[in-house]
């Protein structure tokens, strides 16, 4: 495994312009990534706690499983949902218009926790040969899914060390949850994936 030095941190976040209910009960929905991954309990765990006092506080907390940290940030600015969890770099990158948000910035957004920290990882087969990043040209590598903040992430590390997608033998396009299997498998030589450490993912 190549520990890239990105520290990052999951945050949640809404958007500014999130309205609020007068009478009666109000729903609120936490969009979070895959259900094999770590937002999909983590939104679970932080609305159990939320529906532990709904009586109290008359709001009703959902989870809904979605593509990740890019994909929550356009969500919720598109008013779909009313809280999603994002990689700390995306949010930042959403709100100064930078990188995938470039002259879209949603200026709007807001970080309402920090959950935890994480760090870009990416790993390897011994066999594959892979040492250094600019050893993966010509190998098979997982990006993880478009509009996750693991592929917007590993999209700016590779563009940083002057390597295009083209460079590679495949550019697989599953989630990070998926890389243990492909890996075994050898359908791949490498995957990239924004974990907070330890995790089982790749234990």
């Amino acid at each position: 495994m190549i520990n890239l030095s990105k520290a990052i941190k999951s945050s949640l976040v809404a958007s500014a312009i999130l309205g609020t209910t007068a009478f009666g009960a109000q729903f609120i929905t936490i969009g979070t990534g895959g259900v094999t991954g770590t937002y999909y309990p983590t939104g679970g765990a932080i609305c159990r706690m939320m529906n532990k006092e709904k009586k109290t506080t008359g709001i009703r907390c959902s989870v809904e499983s979605t593509g990740g940290s890019v994909y929550n940030v356009n969500t919720i600015n598109a008013g779909e949902l009313d809280f999603g969890i994002a990689q700390s770099d995306t949010a930042y990158q959403a709100y100064h218009g930078e990188g995938k948000f470039k002259d879209k910035a949603v200026t709007s957004l807001r970080s309402v926790i920090a959950i935890y920290p994480e760090l870009l990882a990416f790993v390897v087969t011994k066999k594959s040969g892979i040492k250094k990043l600019a050893d993966i040209k010509g190998k098979k590598v997982n990006i993880d899914v478009p509009g996750s903040g693991t592929r917007m992430t590993t999209e700016i590390v590779l563009d940083a060390f002057g390597i295009k997608l083209s460079d590679l033998a495949l550019a697989n396009e599953l989630k990070s949850s998926e890389g243990p299997t492909m890996l075994k498998d050898s359908k791949i030589d490498g995957y990239f994936g924004v974990f907070g450490h330890p995790t089982a993912n790749i234990k």
